[in-house]
């Protein structure tokens, strides 16, 4: 008797859990995709929820788990979005998309190496991954492997010529080599893709300037703060914001402007690298190289890969006559520039 009300109770047990688990899975749907549709784009806490009840019932489904990265990537949990698109490799170890995430994650982490070989892997297990010749262009622009870095955004443009991205990163390039004719045609292109993107306007401006078309700097300049603004206006806490409009703000030579912008940007988020770098350009200009090594050094402290810190830090050193110092920078610089 006992036997039978205890199997009654286990089975009653079974049965609600195996509803509530069947209830709750339903609200979402039954696939990633029915949780995209019944999730905001934007609530990330509902897509990781969603995403985890299906990766519940198939542990296997790396797709899913991509997913749930992504969301955990957007709200800047990288230890999460690192482990869901690593249990995506070793499920599927040739599936691209996950070792792209994954080196996304790498150089948010300032870990360029590592992301070097995860983009390598996206790039051999799907030679048309448009977004990962990108992404490894950028880390080769950053070294100032310019050739390595133009090679792989003339491949991203030629799988997907619409992504305004691809035009922009390119131009940087083009900007560092002082190719400014070249910059400006792609900047225009982006532009011609994706009117809103802010940072366009602000590289615009400074290419047009460096070839004496100051009208036209002018006006890029001023539509790049108007759209800077009015991104801070809604978004106060946007510390990206901040910085874009005080680089702006010192290629005008605004640069009392420029350095309230740029404490701002590092008030709101004292990891985001570039800032010190505009700053250590800020106090070159002004001739107070001392101020300028230090802000130079905090940005290769918070990314040592990046050669063109090392380059800047070379000659405010020069200025000071510390050329012992200023000969292991640009050393550096080398290395960084030629390295695989």
């Amino acid at each position: 008797m006992r036997q039978q009300i205890f199997n009654h109770f286990f089975f009653k047990v079974i049965f609600f859990i195996a509803l509530f688990v069947g209830f709750s899975l339903n609200i979402f749907g039954q696939t990633a995709k029915d949780v995209i549709s019944f999730c905001d784009a934007k609530n990330y806490d509902c897509l990781i929820e969603g995403f985890s009840k299906i990766i519940r019932l198939n542990q296997n489904d790396y797709e899913t788990l991509v997913k749930r990265g992504d969301a955990y990537f957007a709200k800047e949990e990288c230890d999460n979005a690192f482990l869901d698109y690593s249990k995506a490799t070793q499920i599927n170890p040739q599936y691209a998309e996950a070792y792209y995430k994954r080196g996304k994650v790498f150089s948010f982490k300032y870990n360029a190496d590592a992301a070097l070989v995860d983009y390598n892997k996206a790039i051999e297990f799907d030679p048309n991954h448009a977004e990962a010749y990108n992404a490894r262009g950028h880390i080769y622009s950053l070294r100032a492997n310019y050739d390595k870095a133009l090679q792989n955004f003339n491949k991203a443009i030629e799988l997907n010529p619409e992504h305004y991205k691809f035009y922009y990163y390119r131009a940087s390039v083009f900007f560092d080599q002082n190719n400014y004719t070249s910059a400006i045609k792609d900047l225009n292109k982006a532009i011609e893709i994706n009117p809103n993107y802010v940072t366009l306007y602000s590289n615009l401006g400074a290419s047009y300037n460096n070839v004496k078309n100051y009208a036209q700097a002018t006006k890029a300049y001023n539509k790049a703060i108007d759209l800077y603004t009015k991104i801070i206006k809604f978004y106060p806490d946007a510390a990206d914001a901040y910085a874009g409009r005080g680089l702006v703000h010192s290629n005008k030579k605004e640069y009392a402007q420029a350095t309230s912008d740029y404490n701002k940007a590092i008030e709101l988020d004292p990891e985001l690298t570039i800032v010190y770098t505009y700053l250590g350009n800020n106090y070159y200009r002004e001739k107070n190289y001392g101020q300028a090594i230090y802000f130079y050094s905090k940005s290769i402290e918070l990314f040592s890969d990046s050669a063109e810190n090392y380059k800047l830090r070379a000659r405010a050193y020069d200025a000071i006559g510390n050329k012992a110092n200023a000969e292991i920078d640009r050393k550096k610089y080398t290395e960084l520039s030629e390295k695989p």
